[in-house]
């Protein structure tokens, strides 16, 4: 869907953007709304920039230009209007002629806050070539929110108005997906699992995303998944399936309103659907569809941010009414996932242990949960929680009795997991389904049994206040009961591949419980650690792997799992004939620990933090990002895989062994190359130039009989002395001319030969 790598780069500006249109707005400070107009064209400019675009303000040439900024080689001119009423034909007319008067190729853009008058739209429609695009309010708010980013948007109005022949469309006919409705197929009822009522699987549409899928829960209780193509309701018991909103490239979960309408995320923002209309409400996540939708029990609607880990910490945002409108909060620590236990308090994961938080969004106590990722977590009441772990198993959290229980596990893929509370007592799991690729899983649970049994995972203890180290009691693995491998409720909830920990050394340990609580320094210099190992880890990587993790969508554990079970195959002994360690796998267990290497090996025994893996992923992420925008590896996954599959034109290694170093070194190499190619042409046509025009003049003193003496010979040799050399120059120029002309290859004629 997306054809573009859309990076913010500073989200730090974009939130003061964000909060200053607000401001504007309401004309806030004495603002009048002349200033209005003028400061507009500065906050579009810096929009653009802050999204990696080269933009300049109230540029003055033939005409006042408000904005003027360049895009995939294309360039555009921009007229912005913030007035009173909707604008007519005039300013158009005008910006049109601006146009004309610019090389072929520039476009034009015309932002009109309140829109355009029905005559100007059918006035840029017809009658001539359609050169200018036709921008309003809700354009606008869908890039300033992130909705929309701006790359993304003129590439979506540029295909309308080139194919379709329309300047203006409006945001919801830009975005809209108009595709087939997946068929809803029952699943057996899994028999590990007490509390599972039933089980379907959603038919993938067409390419599926699966990393920007959710669930949601409609007010009739039936399911609303979100896929790449947009809101889909499912109801698992009459195994129907309908589109809410196909609004495409929307991710994670949906949520419904009181008065029926939807509030989904996309991009960096948050959109509200209702009765056929897309409203974008507010911004999100500084990271690309990383938004959160959480709802309060106050019937306020509120929006995690997990953070970037360079430049922007986690943040907790309360929707308004607009953009602009919304308040944030900043988190005190690093935040998976998140709900709300009642209106004013909070409990978050930290990707291992749940945090309960207080009002004032402190911490007020720390619960520590079984081994594995948590991937999302519900609420069912004030004191129970349940959490889907990486493994896709379910573990319920008894706050009030500070237990835990494991509810059973699914055997369906998690990356994403996506989790939500459809009744007091029953909630909705989703995964990716294993042997159908792009199809996802529902499954509907009921909570059965609301008092831990013996069956209760062992807590891993909290270390004693003044004491010297924390133990962990070891816990004996279970044997799985025949058939498929699942926890059930009331058995001991042990995974089937867990092994008994080993009692970590005092040092390693020590340094464990100091990590429990780490301050805010070391937090972020293990992310700031983090972030310049996982650029430094990125450009020493081979190309099929950095493919690998492109298409795990940057999430590390996911990437290095097939990896680390291939290093313990050939630990174990158990790897087939030439099997082998790739040469930086090791390198990355140096620096991410158990996450890459088997528990039989020492590197197993090294567990970075959550801040510096979020932080390493991050890394990894702008590495390739940088890589993508110099033009050094394609930014399509398509397109990667077949590039690093075609053979090598040329003895050496294959492109999938090549690393974004040795990418960088040939790109360095062949610009050098370049420069001195052109060098040499630059002083072989010079010279060509220079012997040419004394060959005119010794022919000029021959015709006049100015050679002194006069005589034959001395005619013959000083014409000798430059017709000579100017014809083999010009030979050689026309050559080169000619192998310019046919992209740097020989001539035909040469090739005959």
């Amino acid at each position: 869907m997306r054809q573009h790598v859309m990076v913010l780069q500073d989200p730090n500006r974009w939130r003061r953007l964000v909060a200053e249109y607000s401001e504007l707005c309401q004309l806030g400070a004495g603002m009048t709304p002349n200033a209005r107009g003028q400061r507009f064209n500065g906050m579009i400019a810096e929009l653009l920039t802050a999204y990696g675009l080269r933009a300049k303000s109230d540029q003055r040439s033939v005409g006042e230009l408000d904005v003027v900024f360049s895009y995939a080689g294309r360039r555009f001119i921009l007229e912005a209007k913030w007035e009173r009423g909707k604008t007519g034909t005039g300013p158009i007319a005008k910006l049109q002629r601006r146009v004309e008067q610019r090389m072929a190729g520039v476009t034009g853009v015309f932002l009109a806050i309140k829109g355009f008058t029905d005559d100007a739209i059918a006035e840029v429609d017809k009658g001539r070539r359609l050169d200018v695009l036709l921008l309003d309010q809700s354009h606008w708010e869908a890039m300033l929110s992130g909705f929309v980013p701006p790359q993304e948007l003129f590439d979506l109005a540029t295909d309308a108005a080139s194919f379709h022949g329309r300047a203006y469309t409006p945001i919801a006919e830009l975005l809209r997906h108009r595709t087939e409705t997946p068929t809803v197929t029952p699943e057996p009822v899994a028999t590990g699992l007490d509390g599972l009522l039933r089980v379907a699987t959603v038919r993938a549409v067409g390419h599926t995303d699966g990393r920007r899928t959710g669930i949601g829960t409609d007010r009739d209780g039936s399911a609303l998944i979100t896929l790449e193509q947009g809101i889909l309701a499912v109801d698992l018991v009459a195994r129907r399936s309908q589109w809410v909103a196909p609004v495409f490239g929307c991710s994670n979960g949906a949520i419904a309103t009181a008065d029926g309408a939807l509030l989904m995320t996309r991009g960096h923002g948050v959109g509200r659907w209702a009765g056929g209309r897309l409203t974008v409400v507010s911004s999100g996540a500084a990271r690309l569809d990383d938004s959160h939708l959480l709802a309060n029990p106050d019937g306020s609607t509120w929006c995690l941010d997990r953070g970037s880990a360079d430049v922007a910490p986690a943040r907790l945002i309360r929707l308004g009414t607009q953009v602009g409108d919304e308040k944030w909060r900043e988190l005190p620590l690093t935040v998976t996932a998140a709900a709300w236990l009642n209106s004013t308090r909070l409990v978050v994961s930290d990707g291992t242990d749940l945090v309960q938080l207080s009002s004032q969004l402190t911490v007020e106590r720390r619960l520590p949960a079984p081994a594995g990722s948590v991937l999302a977590l519900t609420t069912l009441n004030e004191q129970q929680v349940v959490t889907l772990l990486d493994d896709m198993s379910l573990v319920l959290f008894d706050l009030q009795a500070n237990e835990h229980r494991s509810l059973g596990s699914f055997s369906i893929s998690g990356h994403p997991g996506a989790l939500m509370r459809r009744t007091d007592e029953s909630l909705y799991v989703m995964g990716r389904h294993r042997a159908k690729g792009g199809h996802v899983t529902v499954a509907e649970v009921e909570i059965v049994g609301q008092r831990p049994t013996d069956g209760r995972i062992p807590r891993r203890p909290e270390p004693e206040v003044g004491g010297s180290r924390s133990r962990v009691t070891p816990v004996e693995a279970v044997q799985p009961a025949r058939g498929r491998a699942r926890a059930t409720v009331g058995a001991i909830a042990v995974p089937p591949a867990a092994r008994k920990p080993v009692e970590p050394p005092v040092a390693a340990d020590a340094a464990g419980r100091a990590n429990q609580s780490p301050s805010t320094d070391e937090r972020l210099a293990d992310q700031r650690r983090g972030y310049a190992e996982g650029m430094t880890a990125a450009v020493a990587l081979p190309l099929y792997a950095l493919e690998g993790l492109v298409v795990a969508n940057f999430e590390v554990a996911n990437w290095l799992k097939p990896w680390r079970n291939h290093w313990d195959r050939i630990v174990s002994g158990q790897a087939v004939h030439r099997e082998t360690l790739p040469d930086w796998l090791p390198s990355i267990a140096q620096l991410l620990g158990a996450h890459a290497a088997p528990p039989r090996v020492a590197h197993a025994q090294l567990t970075p933090s959550v801040p510096y893996v979020i932080s390493f992923a991050d890394g990894l992420r702008a590495a390739w990002q940088d890589a993508v925008r110099s033009r050094l590896v394609p930014g399509d996954r398509e397109t990667l895989s077949q590039w690093v599959r075609t053979p090598p034109s040329q003895p050496g290694l294959p492109p999938a062994l090549h690393t974004i170093a040795d990418l960088q070194t040939a790109a360095k190499r062949a610009r050098r190359s370049r420069t001195w190619k052109w060098i040499g042409r630059g002083l072989l046509w010079l010279l060509t130039f220079l012997f040419g025009v004394s060959e005119i003049a010794a022919i000029a003193i021959t015709v006049t009989g100015q050679w002194v003496p006069n005589t034959a010979a001395n005619a013959v040799i000083g014409n000798a002395c430059f017709g000579i050399p100017f014809a083999g120059l010009l030979w050689f120029a026309v050559w080169d001319l000619r192998r310019l002309v046919h992209g740097g290859q020989p001539p035909p004629s040469v090739l005959s030969r």
